[in-house]
């Protein structure tokens, strides 16, 4: 840590290659000075990595690939620990020591060549790594049009096809383009060129007669569309990736439409310095991602045709790739002699972010070395894990939006990714931006997942203060639909209070009076017919906040609900896990207005027999069944209730079903409370013989509820009646054999 950072100290040229940063200080994250460095150090690389923790360095930093060239700032007091132990690894290329003493800490620092400064102003760390960068950027000038050029970051070496950096691809191409998209790409287009006329006449023309046909067309032109997108791309642009998503999937359409129906071998020749063939050569066997397309020939005289001659310092390269066809999940590619803007026969482009293995390196009896590279798939268990979830992100309710990725990540167990995505979107966007609540409200279950409670609750703070003052998916000002309703109680409004930092966020979400109607539902559904839930053990069992993100259609503010349950189940009993705990706590859960509560959204959807509304509840069923296979049967007599009487409609020796989950108490003093049907009025209570029944109370917000949960598809006898008073009647079922029964597929 060094001395106070002003804006005048720093000015930051953004316009030379990025390298990925690390940075090393127990502070980093809480001194001022250090916060205001960080923005500074984004410009040069929007993935800016901090740590305040030697070890998590360490291990973060032994665990990148050669290929990735680290810059690391440290402070002096860790740099004298850490430095040693990773100032031989190839992917650190410059150390840069911040602190308060230089004079000192240049005494331990002088062994190691890479510590190129020892600073106490951050202008200085700016400046030096500034320097590395643009003279690496002046070597890589060699090789004009390079995709391919490792010290330029246009490839990343990777263990797992899943490790790709531009995996998010995978999530944008199925997201619907909208108008506003590709308004702002062309106002971005235009901004960048705003002093080129002959590009803003193309950026004209492009607007007036771009169409999806075309998009190939287009990008080979000489024009901005293969600058920007070579330029997005390489630097990993994120949300500008994401805008002209619209231009990508075109591409990539148009791609598979004239896919390569053969083996193929095709070929790419350029001029690389000479450390980037000696990194290749530590690639063999490896593969590596090109993050943009790239352009290759299937003759391989036309792909040396025009190489500039060897150098002291470059040589001439020859890449040799061999592609098949129909490999599992392969990014297209095709011969795309018929859609370039200037016919060139035997032109093969590759989709961005291909991935392909390095075979051999050599060099060759026509004196220019030879990459031989061979395509690959994506066939390996993370990436079908991931292609999974996309999928059932996208074909359900809520479907995919910017920050699913994240989402992704975070319930896969990748956190620091899923983090330094969302950081890098929460960066990118605009406040006013319907997404940035969203992502705000994805890095309050990063830090939970982190164990971070204190980034969880700013976090949360900040997404809902966006959320209201933008009007995101409406107001969280809640007031009752039912002004007539009678009212009961809510969250415990001191945990709120204290996740929230805030009483009046309280009052706008939850209010400390209402009535349950978990166990009081008039909407018993007996004479349903219909069985929409066969289906639900099939999809893959998954976190809460993960179950949750096809409901935000119909639960639009379910994820504050989540934080709260998670943080409550943190050490759930029973053998549940938090997860499974928190999915029973979220179904006793209950807000204003009651239409918008979890339980009751959900015995909707279950009441209507409509599969396709049912579906999007898949993935939250297999988990709150998962969780109510762990707890044991209850047998004994139940109570449940309405403030109707409904004797007529239940003969005794009738049997039927109630559809929808069924909450009931053990002791009917619960029901007789003026919070429920109170001891007045005309009422029904229905007492309930069951075998089957779980006690949720342990796993329930109101653990005083004794509640026991009766799963759906539970079938009922009627035993007998029993007019208690003349305003009350009891109806004595008895539970009797299914033939749904959903916990067998699960146990």
């Amino acid at each position: 840590m060094g001395h106070t950072l002003t804006k005048q100290d720093v000015v930051v040229n953004t316009d030379i290659e990025a390298f990925p940063i690390v940075w090393l200080d127990s502070q980093v994250n809480k001194n001022h000075n250090n916060l205001a460095a960080q923005k500074q150090l984004r410009k040069l690389d929007k993935n800016l990595k901090t740590f305040d923790d030697e070890e998590e360095c360490h291990k973060y930093i032994v665990s990148t690939l050669a290929d990735d060239r680290i810059v690391f700032i440290v402070s002096g007091q860790l740099g004298q620990t850490i430095v040693p132990k990773i100032h031989q690894l190839p992917q650190i290329i410059l150390i840069c020591v911040y602190c308060m003493n230089a004079a000192l800490n240049e005494v331990w620092a002088r062994p190691f060549d890479k510590v190129k400064t020892v600073a106490e102003k951050f202008a200085d760390i700016i400046t030096c790594i500034e320097s590395v960068q643009q003279n690496i950027t002046l070597g890589a000038a060699t090789s004009t049009n390079s995709n391919i050029n490792v010290y330029t970051h246009y490839c990343t070496a990777i263990d797992d096809p899943f490790d790709n950096p531009l995996s998010f691809l995978e999530c944008f191409l199925r997201i619907e383009s909208n108008q506003s998209d590709i308004t702002e790409c062309i106002a971005y287009c235009r901004n960048k060129y705003n002093q080129n006329q002959h590009e803003l006449d193309l950026i004209q023309e492009f607007q007036q007669s771009y169409t999806s046909e075309r998009a190939i067309w287009w990008y080979t032109r000489q024009s901005f569309v293969f600058r920007i997108l070579s330029d997005i791309l390489r630097k990993e642009k994120t949300y500008l990736i994401y805008k002209f998503r619209f231009l990508l999937h075109d591409i990539y359409q148009q791609l598979k439409q004239c896919q390569c129906q053969s083996r193929i071998q095709v070929y790419r020749g350029q001029l690389l310095p000479d450390q980037d063939i000696t990194y290749f050569k530590t690639l063999i066997g490896k593969i590596i991602t090109v993050k943009s397309f790239f352009t290759t020939w299937s003759n391989r005289k036309h792909a040396r045709s025009g190489l500039k001659p060897s150098t002291s310092n470059s040589k001439q390269v020859l890449f040799e790739i061999d592609a098949i066809p129909g490999a599992a999940n392969c990014k297209p590619y095709g011969d795309i002699s018929l859609h370039n803007s200037f016919p060139k026969p035997g032109e093969v482009l590759f989709m961005a972010a291909s991935n392909f293995r390095i075979d051999t390196v050599h060099y060759g009896e026509d004196h220019m070395w030879i990459v031989r590279m061979t395509l690959v798939d994506n066939d390996s268990p993370n990436w079908k894990d991931f292609s999974q979830r996309i999928d059932i992100m996208e074909k359900n309710v809520g479907g995919l939006n910017l920050a699913s990725f994240g989402t992704i990540m975070r319930c896969m167990g990748h956190v620091s990714r899923a983090k330094s995505y969302c950081s890098c979107l929460f960066d990118q966007l605009s406040l006013s931006n319907p997404l940035t609540a969203v992502v705000c409200f994805e890095l309050a279950e990063i830090a939970l997942s982190e164990g971070d409670s204190d980034a969880n609750k700013s976090w949360y703070r900040k997404g809902t203060h966006i959320k209201r003052k933008y009007s995101v998916h409406g107001d969280l000002n809640y007031e009752s639909k039912s002004k007539g309703s009678t009212l009961s109680r809510s969250v415990d409004s001191s945990f709120i209070a204290t996740l929230q930092n805030s009483s009046e966020d309280l009052d706008s979400t939850i209010n400390e009076a209402m009535a349950s109607q978990r166990f009081t539902s008039v909407q018993l559904d007996k004479h349903q017919v219909r069985f929409s839930i066969e289906g639900y053990e099939k999809v893959p069992l998954v976190s809460l906040e993960e179950a949750m993100v096809p409901l935000l259609g119909v639960l639009p503010d379910i994820q504050q609900m989540v934080c709260i349950a998670k943080m409550k189940c943190e050490l759930p009993t029973d053998g549940l896990t938090s997860d499974q705990s928190a999915a029973i706590m979220l179904y006793t859960m209950e807000w204003e207005p009651s239409e918008t509560c979890l339980y009751f959204v959900l015995n909707s959807a279950l009441r209507t027999a409509d599969r396709e509304v049912v579906k999007p509840w898949f993935l939250y069923l297999k988990l709150i069944f998962t969780a109510l296979s762990r707890l044991p049967s209850k047998s004994g007599t139940f109570f449940r209730g309405v403030k109707l009487n409904l004797s007529s409609q239940h003969p005794q020796g009738e049997t039927f079903y109630w559809w929808s989950f069924s909450s009931c108490t053990t002791t009917i003093n619960v029901l007789t409370s003026d919070q429920f049907l109170g001891s007045s009025d005309i009422r029904t209570l229905f007492a309930i013989e069951s075998t089957s029944g779980r006690d949720i109370s342990r796993h329930s917000y109101y653990q005083n509820e004794k509640e026991i949960l009766l799963l759906p598809a539970t079938r009922f006898q009627v035993v007998g009646h029993l007019p208690f008073t003349s305003n009350v009647h009891i109806i004595q079922l008895k539970e009797i054999e299914s033939e749904f029964p959903l916990l067998n597929p699960i146990l």
